[in-house]
């Protein structure tokens, strides 16, 4: 059943950074709830029962248990762990999410019904043992959610007659451009960076703009930039996310990056998730994933990373985490034998033939509408 009511971000709405020095070594480094039937004096486990252990067919030590053994993986836990499916491999399915032997770097994929991911938080837990990292360094996904742009030089704000604020270089009254930035009222909020401000009014009694003012302004990219890396990991003076490092040379670690279901917070899946196909975007990634504003280094992580370094911080190993939605049941039960099939659209069948299979928009839609910064707004 569609759930189309994230408002600017339904398909009706659709149709009408590395920080500023240095963000992170990997940017240059490459149950469903139901009724029971037992009466409630059978509800609830048997006292003085041994729990039924969860299937560990891995056999992964748990977080906060480091074995040498285990290796480095990452997996997935949390409430939405039976409902979901991690793997390495695009073709069984089935390959765990763990380096072996000499490989350096592999790529996995979390794939979810579009629901599961909706309303459900889970985490990935990361391992690695003693003897392989000096450091694990921890770079989650985020985009550039409102077009930005790294300003320089000054900005005039003008405006005009009709209230609009933009660039009027004649200084007729009406707006000639916009700023190329993301603007909030009558202000450019996402031309980020250090520089001057001239603003101006257009007065209809005189039929001219006011006297100039001028200001100096400092803005960040927070209010730009969406994902998880946004509210989970540290955020830089110029308000980029940047990577974690711990230093676990000897001892290892085993810990949990935990990922909150986007229901509490109004925003589709979409905001977590990061599966893209090259071909919905001209070849390459999403825009927002690595999008230049003017810097040096374009902004955006496209990947969960999780890096093994030495202790010069050259990559030993690497994993790369993908969160795929399929649209429907059917085509999640049978991912095995139709891989393709994750973003099956059209009408439910009968009698809910007004719903659409594809209940909230992802990156091929946002494509698809030629919006390159989807502007979620996270409640």
């Amino acid at each position: 059943m569609s759930h189309k009511f994230i408002g600017e971000y339904s398909k009706v709405a659709l149709c009408a950074v590395i920080t500023f020095a240095l963000q992170c070594v990997s940017c240059s480094v490459g149950g469903k709830g139901g009724g029971s039937d037992r009466s409630p004096a059978e509800t609830g486990p048997t006292p003085g029962a041994t729990p039924t252990p969860a299937p560990n067919p891995n056999n992964y030590p748990p977080p906060s248990i480091i074995k040498e053994e285990a290796g480095f993986f990452v997996e997935v836990l949390g409430e939405a762990k039976d409902r979901l499916n991690m793997h390495q491999d695009l073709t069984t399915f089935d390959e765990p999410c763990r380096i072996n032997g000499t490989e350096k770097i592999i790529n996995c994929y979390v794939e979810g019904e579009e629901a599961t991911f909706f309303t459900q938080s889970f985490s990935l837990h990361y391992h690695a043992p003693p003897s392989l990292c000096t450091y694990i360094v921890t770079d989650p996904f985020y985009f550039v959610n409102r077009k930005t742009k790294w300003q320089t030089t000054t900005i005039d704000v003008s405006i005009d007659k009709f209230g609009i604020a933009g660039v009027d270089s004649d200084s007729d009254g009406d707006v000639d451009s916009d700023f190329g930035c993301y603007t909030n009222g009558n202000e450019p909020t996402c031309c980020i960076g250090k520089y001057f401000e001239t603003s101006r009014t257009w007065l209809k009694d005189i039929n001219a703009y006011s006297t100039t003012s001028v200001r100096t302004v400092d803005r960040s990219a927070a209010a730009c930039l969406g994902g998880p890396a946004t509210k989970t990991q540290p955020i830089s003076l110029r308000g980029f996310p940047q990577a974690t490092f711990e230093f676990i040379q000897g001892v290892g670690t085993s810990k949990e990056y935990n990922i909150e279901s986007t229901a509490s917070h109004g925003i589709p899946p979409a905001w977590n998730l990061n599966f893209y196909d090259k071909a919905d975007h001209g070849g390459t990634l999403p825009e927002a994933f690595s999008a230049n504003i003017g810097l040096t280094d374009n902004i955006g992580n496209p990947y969960y990373s999780f890096i093994c370094t030495d202790s010069a911080f050259e990559v030993i190993a690497q994993i790369n985490i993908t969160l795929r939605e399929w649209n429907t049941k059917a085509a999640y039960d049978a991912r095995k034998t139709a891989p393709t099939a994750h973003d099956e659209v059209g009408a439910e069948p009968d009698p809910f033939s007004s719903h659409d299979k594809n209940d909230w928009n992802d990156w091929k839609d946002f494509e698809a509408a030629t919006i390159k910064f989807p502007g979620l707004e996270y409640k």
